[in-house]
């Protein structure tokens, strides 16, 4: 659950520095506007601006991405090891699909999910 929480955290902090760069970017342009800057300097700021926006957005998708491909993968791994039995030691085993940790060598189901275990085990 901590674990959960730093994530969630961390998430958050990257999302709030992203905003705020765009937001520091944006009232460097408009200090430069205010200020009556050159049109050539305002040019320039303006480009500098553009690029560093298009930097945190490209930054941003690839992160989204990444998460969303390594979710995938742990759906997949999670799916492929739900019907098997993890030995956990004294004669038991644990159900992948529950939790439940008094599963016997010779269940053939979980007693509390009813998954009907694979060939693993």
């Amino acid at each position: 659950m901590n674990v959960n929480k730093t994530a969630k955290k961390r998430k958050r902090r990257v999302i709030v520095n992203a905003l705020l760069l765009f937001i520091f970017v944006f009232l460097i342009n408009y200090v430069a506007f205010a200020l009556s800057v050159p049109p050539s300097h305002f040019l320039r700021f303006m480009s500098v601006g553009f690029i560093m926006c298009l930097l945190i957005v490209t930054a941003l998708c690839i992160w989204i991405v990444h998460k969303w491909l390594k979710e995938i993968g742990r759906e997949q791994h999670y799916e492929s090891t739900k019907t098997q039995k993890l030995t956990i030691g004294g004669g038991l085993y644990e159900c992948q699909s529950c939790g439940n940790r008094k599963v016997a060598l010779l269940d053939k189901n979980c007693g509390v999910c009813g998954i009907m275990f694979g060939d693993g085990h």
